[in-house]
């Protein structure tokens, strides 16, 4: 089946240089390379809305989350980030000596 497509300059230069750097052999096979992802990108974009739309149902379904301890939240979120920047200096430390064994 053809189809006849009006591209923008833009669109027709990028799809001339994907043909000419040889990584596709006819403007065709870009054109459906090009809409398979364009079909991927739709899939995933509804898989991550159903994913958000399950997300708030659990969430309202859940009922009142109850008292708001902003100083808890800082506290905790402080020290999630003191853990995670003492694994990230032992690591690099870690490389570092490797390096100077090297």
């Amino acid at each position: 089946m053809n189809i006849t497509v009006s591209l923008t300059p833009e669109l027709n230069e990028l799809v001339q240089a994907k043909v000419q750097s040889g990584r596709y052999t006819s403007v065709s096979e870009v054109m459906r390379d090009a809409l398979r992802m364009l079909e991927r990108a739709d899939k995933s974009e509804a898989d991550e809305i159903e994913y958000l739309r399950k997300a708030w149902d659990e969430g309202e379904a859940s009922g009142i989350a109850g008292p708001f301890d902003m100083n808890f939240i800082k506290q905790e979120g402080r020290r999630q980030l003191d853990e995670s920047n003492k694994i990230w200096k032992s690591t690099m430390f870690g490389l570092a000596k490797k390096l100077k064994e090297v």
